[in-house]
């Protein structure tokens, strides 16, 4: 409902703030520590409260909301981590392959085992 116009910032930040919710709320990360791998500073910079948000503001602050739950959820136990983008990363080759499915208008969920 945040989401008013759909560009590569917008998109990223929602992938971010949709991240962090999930992370709040799964039962496989319940009392552990959280890094979550970014390679949209945009994104992770607005979440984390770093930047202030220009446009998508409303998004911004639902981004910045799930970073400072999680966060609170974690006792401090949650980091960012840069990534760099197209670089044959497992997991961004990984969330780029999500990008397109859902693009497509496709939808899917998979919970990851433990590492």
């Amino acid at each position: 409902p945040n989401v008013r116009t759909g560009t590569n910032n917008s998109s990223e930040l929602l992938a971010f703030t949709r991240a962090l919710q999930w992370a709040r709320n799964s039962h496989l990360t319940q009392g552990k520590a959280i890094v979550c791998r970014f390679d949209s500073a945009y994104a992770s910079m607005i979440a984390s409260g770093s930047w202030k948000a220009r446009k998508h503001k409303a998004l911004a602050a639902e981004a910045h909301a799930a970073w400072t739950d999680l966060r609170k959820h974690t006792n401090n136990q949650l980091w960012i981590r840069h990534v760099r983008g197209h670089s044959r990363h497992r997991w961004n080759n990984r969330a780029d392959s999500l990008a397109n499915r859902g693009r497509l208008g496709r939808e899917e969920y998979h919970e990851l085992p433990a590492p």
